[in-house]
């Protein structure tokens, strides 16, 4: 029977999972369909031969149209999608469209059911200017929405949770889309075999706008049911989630693949709908993991420790704190992690402004959030003290379980429950409501003969950036971990590409103080 411990991270993981799966769903399920078709998971699209005659039909990229798309892990059915585009009229009778998306998904890890809802909607113009979104997502324990407005070129937003509303405004310039319009602007625009579009785009997911680009790969042509049509083959990155998707002129979708064997698939709605009970990921989680290669007997207590890394594609990680990257070519490198003497750095002001400051997840200057770590730290004699006490309050206070959410400071708060997210959450918007900086950090940790996905924090005290993780009670944490990225919730998507693509070798450990 796995630990406690090992129940959380791989809960953890799963979540990872579920939020590459939903970001890859709402990346391609906005591109729509026009006719009905089942291409079984067995094997891809199939290229039609030169005996096939063409089917010449234009498709209207803006055409009114409801598609259903089947959403797939490993083979294994974890959800289904809706998208549907609708021609409104405005006051003046002039045209407007709205996008609406939904995305149902069911499944489990370590026996803990994780159902959830996602609603998207999206008006704009006919010539595809933004005009307002509206966001729900739901799960077990957990809700939140958000809606916004686009005012002279800037995004006025409004998030509701059970923390409480908060608002918040975004700059929407010309080289900035809202979520699902990118799609529909390169499929009026046409696409052409090694067209490259780049951009950024609000991807209300993590409530940020994120980078993102694409590059039409090939033409082909396709059978889709009874016709065959041409299709090209998309390659397109969101922020770090890469996929590769078969799309018709008009951007409607036939197949998209993501990582770690993601895949959405376009269906009938009788198919796509048809569900299993809550598949259970545990088993790819620990697919997914990273085998350390070797046994490491009391691993909680390693303060220093060298590994070899490997990444195809190239290296995710980056020297700081008590990290330190030695590049050994594109895709290798030698990584040092020593918790007892990290990197000293002094912080300007700027930079000491930026991470005590709230953020849209971080709410330190929250009423609840202040009242809180003033009643945690009072008597604390040194910033260090400080962070210790709201470090074991947080491990020794929050429920332990798998949880999917956007995970914020006031809402973890509320529920007192979660996974690694939820613990690094609450400690970070705790530690800034004092005055001390703070960041989130994430990547993979030891446990259990391997690597698993997994978040902690980094307090800035005396001069150096300290690892600090509350999921485990560790102050410092422990050596054995990689750290891929630090800062907001939309950079921690790439992990889960990251993690299927790594080779980690532990070459040396020590646990001298």
């Amino acid at each position: 029977m796995p630990s406690r411990r090992l129940a959380v991270i791989v809960g953890s993981t799963g979540v990872l999972l579920l939020a590459g799966t939903v970001r890859l769903a709402v990346s391609s399920i906005s591109r729509g369909e026009r006719v009905e078709a089942h291409f079984p998971m067995s094997a891809p699209v199939r290229s039609a031969t030169k005996n096939d005659p063409p089917n010449p039909l234009p498709l209207n990229a803006l055409e009114p149209r409801t598609s259903w798309m089947g959403l797939y892990i490993q083979k294994k059915k974890v959800g289904w999608g809706r998208f549907a585009l609708k021609r409104l009229t405005a006051s003046g009778g002039s045209e407007r469209y709205r996008m609406e998306q939904f995305t149902y998904m069911n499944v489990a890890t370590m026996g803990v059911s994780q159902e959830s809802r996602i609603n998207f909607t999206l008006d704009f113009t006919s010539d595809l200017q933004p005009l307002s979104y509206t966001f729900s997502l739901e799960a077990p324990g957990f809700w939140t929405k958000s809606k916004g407005e686009v005012h002279e070129g800037v995004l006025k937003t409004r998030i509701s949770a059970p923390g409480g509303d908060r608002e918040y405004e975004f700059s929407i310039d010309s080289g900035v889309d809202l979520f699902g319009l990118s799609e529909l602007r390169e499929a009026i625009d046409g696409y052409e075999v090694g067209k490259k579009v780049s951009g950024e785009i609000f991807e209300p997911n993590v409530f940020g706008v994120v980078p993102y680009s694409f590059k039409v790969l090939a033409e082909e042509s396709v059978r889709v049911g009874d016709a065959v049509e041409t299709a090209y083959r998309i390659h397109s990155v969101i922020r770090d989630v890469v996929t590769e998707s078969l799309v018709l002129p008009n951007g409607d979708i036939l197949r998209s693949e993501g990582p770690m064997g993601i895949v959405m698939v376009r269906e009938p709605e009788a198919v796509a709908k048809k569900m299993d009970a809550g598949t259970d990921l545990t088993d790819l989680v620990f697919k997914f993991s990273i085998p350390a290669e070797t046994s490491i007997p009391d691993f909680e207590d390693v303060r220093r420790v060298r590994m070899s890394v490997t990444m195809e594609g190239g290296i995710l990680a980056d020297s700081g704190a008590s990290q330190r990257v030695f590049l050994r070519g594109d895709t290798r490198a030698e990584v040092e992690m020593d918790v007892i003497h990290p990197y000293r750095v002094s912080l300007t002001e700027e930079e000491r402004e930026k991470w005590t400051a709230p953020t849209p997840f971080l709410q330190a200057d929250d009423p609840r959030v202040r009242e809180k770590a003033r009643e945690i730290t009072k008597g604390a004699g040194s910033d260090w003290e400080k962070v210790t006490r709201v470090v074991h309050w947080v491990y020794q206070n929050v429920e332990k379980v798998p949880a999917f959410t956007l995970p914020s400071t006031v809402d973890v708060l509320e529920s007192m429950r979660g996974d690694c997210n939820e613990h690094a959450a609450l400690v970070g918007g705790l530690v800034r409501s004092l005055g001390i900086p703070c960041r989130t950090a994430a990547g993979v940790v030891f446990l259990q003969g391997a690597f698993f996905y997994h978040a902690w924090n980094e307090v800035y005290l005396g001069g150096t950036w300290k690892p600090v993780d509350a999921t485990f009670d560790q102050i410092p944490a422990n050596a054995l971990r990689l750290r891929m990225i630090t800062g907001s919730l939309d950079r921690q998507v790439g992990i889960a590409a990251a993690v299927g693509r790594t080779k980690i070798e532990v070459e040396s450990i020590s646990r001298e103080p």
